[in-house]
């Protein structure tokens, strides 16, 4: 089995709004102005936010055809949000493993396919059924866990995990 190390990015709650829905908010709310550039591709931050079941969530740009709202799976419970693993409105993201072609030809990935990440320490563990996501708008390699899933084995944004290659 080949190793690698990878960075490990930490998907906070955040929607991605749907043109119409992004329209809408700038009507009621006025322009939105980048907060920061996240890691990945031309996506980036908001400083204001939408909110939903009296939960912030930070916008992503730019908008999709589909708005998502994405949250950990201790906030939708605790929140009594009525959520879907991996679609609808409300969702629980599958970890995953953002991958540019070329790093998935250099690797032998392709779209769709599942990996592990471990990570060592005290709180050390590993996770299996890792999504890799083929993403033509991919930067880099890296892997994006929701906060419960990072929390439970101590890793902070930016933080190297192994990934785990058959």
């Amino acid at each position: 089995m080949k190793t690698i190390k990878v960075p490990c990015s930490i998907s906070a709650r955040h929607v991605h709004l749907s043109h119409a829905d992004y329209a809408a908010f700038v009507a009621k709310h006025g322009e939105v102005t980048k907060k920061r550039d996240l890691s990945q591709g031309l996506h980036w931050a908001t400083h204001e936010k939408a909110q939903a079941y009296g939960l912030n969530f930070t916008i992503v740009m730019p908008p999709r055809d589909e708005t998502a709202y994405e949250l950990s799976l201790s906030e939708a419970i605790s929140h009594d949000v009525p959520f879907q693993f991996g679609k609808g409105l409300f969702q629980i993201k599958q970890r995953h493993l953002h991958c540019p072609q070329n790093s998935a030809d250099e690797l032998d990935l392709k779209d769709g396919d599942t990996v592990s990440i471990q990570m060592d320490g005290s709180r050390a563990g590993r996770y299996d059924q890792v999504l890799v996501r083929v993403d033509r708008w991919a930067s880099m390699l890296e892997v994006h866990l929701d906060t419960d899933e990072a929390n439970a084995l101590g890793i902070k944004n930016g933080n190297l995990v192994d990934l785990l290659l058959p």
